[in-house]
């Protein structure tokens, strides 16, 4: 059992036993789950305040005896005149303060589960009240067994937690919950609560007093535990500020290295308590840790400098102590360090750039520094760095701007590495500016020549074609620089960007084709937007070739050069080499298409495709013909289709149309089927006028969904939704939640709005007569079907005769849900239960219907 007030234990003569067995054996009990620890203390304070104790002359010896066992000297037994123990041979040493108590019996929350249950849905009389009389016993029994099993010592709440992993606080609320559930006096649960929190509040101050005094992992601990368990039990916030300001006073004090475990355990108890930590020591604990983890990294791996490195950083920023854990860490990441800054590492290898070599150095100091070495012993190293750095920046100046990346990088290095670059950003400037302004002179120079260029060839293989393309790349090049390094005047810039556009300004055709890609390449280095038109030709242009090298065998080849060709027609794209071939494949894909189409709309489709790629449509005059008797053919048919799905009339219209059947024959169709649609929807309007049936609306709901898609006349559609929306404002009483729930279900259709209250009872009426036709024999089904009632009621919806049989289903399975709970203890464990509750003084008005249910019970 999850805590110690929801279930029956018993036999109680064996578990007293047991009980006492593992005190006696096992000191230090440990574990949550089924196995409980609970203190004495608390257990007396049950057994006085829970189950109708507070009558009777035992009852009251009872408590009388176990409040003077809790005050009692150090090793006490229970005292004879408390409750008998069977075993009086057993003894405790001091140390016991807890006993783990196993839950046998899962009788108590099931009864109360049905219970409920049954008194949700409506169940009352006998049955009902034999259910509440035995939860009661067993309430009584259960709590007062506990404080009979239960060790006492000299030892007291206060400090327990310094010797033990804590005690539930939790199970004791929902042992009080499980007594109010179970039909305990409210009174009674209210005292027994107030005692339990006087004794945690005692408890509380004891334990911060102690901190006060010796500030020790221990006591941290028992204050952080009695925080906790204070807050979880309700004790006066007042009583638990002024602990948890104790507590916070301790984790100002100035620690040090040999402090951090204790400050690691006290966050973690910190956490508990939701005390607030300093920022000082806030983040030793994530420090440890990653300590701890870079320990953990092999040293050869390629992560273990920046694993030791990132923890160190971690460590400094939350102002980590220096530990032997920390200098370990930090040795570890100079060793790698000076590894990299010896003699071998610090020459340039024989496959090593200038730039290369420089970056690799910097990055070694940098991590050098990083751990401390001294600046001395990385001069000759930084020197080395600074030479490289600036052998490579003269390298790449001498490029000129076709590689200004490679430029921007060997400055960027120059700066890092200390080199001053004023001078040959002065030099740069001037280049940049003579660049940009040359070729812009020269573009605009040259670009009307652009149209002579020879047919559809490398522009290698031109000269006037790579005259016109270096010019261009010259230009885009130049304006990437001044943009990259931050140079050149901006009227320079927008002259070399009207200029470079001014290429654009040319009819293009398959002869120029190659210059025009050429050009759209440079656009994102010349930062000048393509015209959009011109773009679309290189998009569909590579389409075009990816469809030329696609096998014609291959799965969609023929869909794939149709959709080529469709789309180089829709932007007027040259006749380039690849389009030419993808439309010789796209006509033969379609002439074997036209062969082997079978339904008219496939040998449409294949007249179409045909027609697009070019193919000579008067050797397929016939096959038009043939297409377009079938067309008319098929328009015939429809008008003998019966009035249920709109797609095949229309589908009929559309193929006549583009197998070009005569307009007039089209539009007699529409119109005959379109009368038929507004006739249907006439009768269907007669039908369900005045009318709350269920079949009526439905077929006015589908009748106008029809003529909807076939465009029916607006004034016939808005009288009939008119009488939809009349029907949906009349005055309903339960027989007719069918018809709501179908004329909300059909509205959408007949484009008609919805009051909300009745969209609210045509969902609670679906799921109500779902499960008036369940069979339910299982508890899901049964809480699903208790929802489903619940939200019926909850939406105002009148009672139909579903929701009647509905709550008669549920009421006859909360019913012998019921019974079997309360008949379904054993007849040794409900005896127990009444002789526990006649010695906790619990009236024999309360014991009668249980003594029945055990009468019934026994053989």
């Amino acid at each position: 059992s999850s805590n110690f007030g929801s279930s029956h234990f018993g036999p109680r003569a064996d578990l007293r036993s047991r009980a006492a067995g593992m005190a006696r054996s096992s000191p230090q009990c440990h574990g949550l789950g089924p196995l409980l620890l609970i203190s004495v203390n608390l257990l007396f304070v049950q057994a006085a305040g829970l189950g109708g104790l507070s009558t009777g002359s035992e009852a009251s010896a009872t408590a009388r005896s176990l409040s003077a066992a809790s005050s009692s000297a150090s090793g006490r037994r229970l005292s004879e005149d408390a409750v008998p123990v069977t075993d009086t041979t057993t003894t405790t040493t001091p140390e016991v303060v807890v006993v783990q108590v196993v839950a046998e019996n899962m009788a108590m929350p099931i009864l109360l589960e049905a219970l409920e249950m049954a008194k949700a849905v409506g169940v009352s009389g006998d049955t009902t009240a034999a259910a509440e009389s035995v939860a009661k016993v067993l309430a009584a029994a259960d709590v007062l067994w506990l404080a009979e099993v239960a060790v006492v010592t000299g030892d007291d709440l206060p400090g327990m937690s310094a010797k033990f992993s804590g005690w539930n606080a939790k199970a004791v609320n929902d042992a009080l919950k499980n007594a109010a559930r179970g039909g305990v006096p409210e009174q009674e649960i209210q005292d027994a609560r107030s005692v339990v929190q006087t004794k945690v509040q005692t408890w509380l101050s004891t334990a911060a007093e102690a901190v006060s005094s010796n500030r020790s992992t221990d006591n941290m601990h028992d204050l952080a535990l009695a925080i906790e368990s204070a807050t979880t039990l309700g004790v006066s916030d007042a009583a638990i500020t002024v602990a948890t300001a104790t507590f916070e006073e301790q984790l100002q004090a100035n620690f040090s290295a040999a402090d951090v475990d204790f400050v690691a355990h006290i966050l973690v108890c910190a956490e508990r308590t939701h005390a607030k930590v300093p920022d000082s020591i806030a983040g030793w604990k994530g420090a440890v840790a990653a300590l701890n983890a870079a320990l953990d990294v092999p040293e050869g791996s390629s992560y273990a400098y920046q694993t030791y490195l990132d923890a160190l950083q971690r460590a400094s920023a939350a102002s980590f102590p220096a530990t032997e854990t920390f200098a370990q860490v930090e040795a570890a990441a100079k060793a790698i360090a000076f590894a990299q800054i010896d003699v071998a590492s610090i020459a340039m290898g024989d496959d090593e750039s200038f730039q290369s070599h420089a970056t690799r150095l910097m990055e070694a100091l940098e991590r050098a520094a990083t751990v401390g070495f001294n600046e001395t012993l990385l001069a000759p190293m930084r020197a080395q760095a600074r030479q490289s750095a600036e052998t490579g920046l003269q390298q790449a100046m001498a490029n000129g701007l076709s590689r200004v990346a490679e430029i921007s990088r060997a400055m960027s290095l120059a700066d890092r590495t200390g080199i001053s670059t004023n001078e040959m950003h002065q030099t740069l400037r001037g280049r940049i500016q003579a660049a940009l302004q040359r070729a812009t002179s020269a573009s605009i120079t040259s670009s009307s020549s652009a149209a002579d260029l020879p047919g559809n060839r490398r522009l290698s293989s031109s000269p006037s074609g790579s005259a016109l393309s270096e010019t261009a790349e010259q230009l885009a090049d130049a304006i990437y620089a001044a943009l990259l390094l931050g140079l050149g005047t901006q009227e320079d810039l927008d002259a070399a960007k009207q200029a470079f556009q001014a290429l654009f300004e040319i009819d293009f055709t398959v002869d120029n084709f190659t210059y025009l890609e050429f050009l759209l390449s440079l656009c994102d280095k010349a930062h000048v937007p393509p015209p959009a038109n011109l773009q679309q030709w290189h998009e569909v242009a590579k389409g075009a070739r990816v469809a030329a090298g696609t096998d014609v065998s291959s799965n969609g080849a023929c869909q794939m050069f149709h959709e080529a060709v469709r789309r180089s027609t829709d932007v007027g794209l040259p006749a380039i080499s690849e389009l030419l071939e993808v439309k010789a494949r796209a006509q033969a894909c379609a002439s074997t298409e036209v062969s082997e189409a079978v339904q008219v709309s496939e040998l449409l489709r294949a007249l179409s495709d045909a027609r697009a790629s070019g193919v000579d449509m008067t050797a397929l005059a016939s096959v038009e013909s043939q297409a377009r008797t079938l067309a008319a053919e098929k328009l015939a048919r429809s008008l003998t289709l019966e009035l249920t799905d709109a797609r095949p009339f229309i589908d009929a219209w559309e193929v006549a149309e583009v197998a070009g059947v005569p307009a007039q024959d089209i539009t007699a169709a529409r119109a005959s089927v379109k009368g038929r649609a507004v006739a249907r929807v006439t009768t269907a309007m007669t039908a369900a006028d005045g009318m709350k049936s269920a079949e009526a609306i439905k077929e006015l709901g589908e009748a106008m969904k029809f003529g909807l898609k076939l465009g029916m006349s607006q004034p016939d559609v808005e009288a009939a939704r008119e009488l939809y929306s009349r029907q949906l404002e009349a005055d309903f009483v339960g027989v007719d939640m069918a018809f709501v729930e179908q004329a909300v279900e059909s509205a959408d259709a007949a484009k008609v709005a919805v009051p909300a209250d009745l969209s609210s009872w045509a969902a609670a009426f679906t799921k109500v007569s779902h499960f008036a036709t369940e069979t339910i024999d299982d508890k899901i089904t049964m809480q699903s079907a208790v929802e489903a009632l619940d939200f019926a009621r909850s939406s105002g919806m009148p009672e139909p005769p579903e929701m009647i049989t509905l709550s008669d289903k549920v009421k006859t399975k909360a019913t012998a849900d019921l019974q079997a709970a309360t008949t379904g203890q054993s007849a040794q464990v409900l005896q127990q239960a009444v002789d526990s509750a006649i010695k906790a003084g619990v009236p024999e008005s309360d014991l009668s219907a249980a003594r029945e249910v055990l009468a019934a019970s026994l053989p």
